[in-house]
């Protein structure tokens, strides 16, 4: 007979001002009810607004994802070809062990590639309008990963 542990993962996703972040704690719960394993990509931040920018329309995030403009390259040759499930506007946390001085609103497009049964493939698309990012101290480096 075999014997499979059963555990139960609690997310929390941070929001900031109504909107998520890419960033989460996962809580592992076991099967007795013990903690089992934490997961912690979070960092401190001041949450207060530095300015208002323009953000771009999800049509124009959805343009700039077909040009390749993301915030993450894929591997050249994979994931050519993904049908988008899902579009949300959520603030960019880089790893924590990276510096941050802004937290950034980003277009988040997730969804499969058609041709195999995969996990979600997810990629970050710049929401700032180009022009706010001359506009110092901004600049497009605010992006870089």
């Amino acid at each position: 007979l075999a014997h499979y542990d059963i555990n139960l993962n609690v997310i929390y996703q941070r929001v900031i001002n109504g909107i998520p972040a890419t960033e989460w704690i996962t809580v592992t719960i076991g099967e007795n009810g013990e903690i089992v394993g934490l997961t912690y990509k979070a960092r401190a931040i001041e949450e207060k607004s530095f300015r208002n920018v323009r953000i771009i329309t999800p049509e124009e995030a959805y343009k700039n994802l077909v040009e390749g403009d993301v915030l993450i390259k894929p591997l050249t040759g994979v994931d050519s070809t993904i049908r988008i499930t899902n579009v949300s506007l959520q603030y960019y946390m880089k790893e924590g062990v990276l510096e941050q001085e802004f937290v950034l609103p980003v277009y988040v497009f997730s969804g499969i590639e058609p041709s195999y049964d995969s996990s979600p493939i997810v990629r970050y698309v710049p929401a700032i309008d180009p022009d706010e990012l001359k506009i110092p101290p901004l600049d497009t480096s605010a992006y870089s990963k």
